[in-house]
């Protein structure tokens, strides 16, 4: 149990994909060039905190081994500010098989209201086979019954799922 005011007075570290930016922008840049990342790093809480680490990740370091990019030390966030940092990366071969990962705190130092928003990604290039929105239509029977020995009606049935690529 832990008092509903008790998390009020707590900073709150937050990142999203928005507040990773790239310079030059991902539409520009190719393989061997380097790129600027400013990191828009939010205090959602109600207390200010101090040395918070970030690290930024060349694919997702909670599903295994990958190479670690960059760290960066932010000295303070006020309560319900923000605060900004930059590094620099090579773009690899075939960046569109890469993902930038940003973790805030990633060795929960800080003792904060809500750790869940401490991470965000990024591809290094957008997939452009399948740009978002995608819109799925089902098609399918709108209930099945039981017949009196355990079976169902329509047996067998058949469901049609349709998706259209509505982006670009």
């Amino acid at each position: 149990f832990m008092p509903m005011n008790y998390a009020l007075v707590l900073p709150d570290l937050a990142i999203s994909t928005s507040d990773i930016q790239f310079n030059p922008d991902d539409g520009v840049y190719v393989a061997g060039d380097t790129v600027t990342t400013t990191l828009t790093v939010h205090n959602l809480g109600g207390e200010a905190t101090e040395n918070v680490v970030i690290k930024a990740y060349d694919g997702d370091p909670d599903s295994g081994t990958v190479p670690m990019l960059a760290q960066r030390v932010i000295n303070e966030i006020p309560a319900y500010g923000e605060a900004q940092t930059t590094f620099n990366f090579t773009v690899p071969q075939n960046p569109e098989f890469h993902t930038l990962v940003i973790k805030l705190d990633p060795d929960d130092e800080i003792d904060e209201a809500n750790a869940s928003n401490n991470k965000a990604s990024r591809p290094l290039k957008p997939n452009e086979d399948m740009v978002g929105p995608l819109v799925v239509t089902v098609d399918a029977p709108a209930g099945l019954d039981l017949d009196g020995e355990g079976g169902v009606t329509p047996n067998p049935f058949t469901v049609h799922a349709t998706i259209l690529n509505a982006g670009i």
